[in-house]
């Protein structure tokens, strides 16, 4: 599907608690559609393999306005372009999401549990 997306280091992090499978299903959305349409079934698949729940990826979906299609029997997903009206939400969700990424990577590798955090 897109080669940023290393299915091992998610499952680790899923496992290991290093993030929610709601994050990770987020980052994986963003990755997966930056470059490229993907078919619903490839993410589907992909969210399977990882161990993220369907419910938790069609749920992010919606609340990032990511748009389907079908073309030729398939469905397609998009991830539309930001507006200027997006932009202050855009950069609030991204630092909320990069400050939690960060504080749960530095927990990691101190072996805090989340929990302390």
């Amino acid at each position: 599907m897109n080669r940023h997306i290393d299915v091992d280091a998610y499952r680790r992090y899923l496992s290991e608690g290093v993030a929610t499978a709601e994050d990770l299903a987020a980052d994986l959305l963003v990755r997966a559609l930056e470059s490229r349409d993907v078919s619903a079934s490839e993410v589907k698949a992909l969210a399977g393999e990882i161990g993220l729940p369907w419910g938790t990826v069609r749920r992010l979906k919606r609340e990032f306005r990511i748009s389907s299609r079908r073309v030729g029997g398939k469905w397609w997903w998009h991830l539309p372009e930001a507006t200027e009206d997006d932009l202050p939400l855009l950069i609030l969700v991204r630092r909320a999401a990069a400050e939690r990424w960060i504080e749960q990577r530095a927990a990691y590798r101190r072996r805090i549990p989340l929990e302390e955090l």
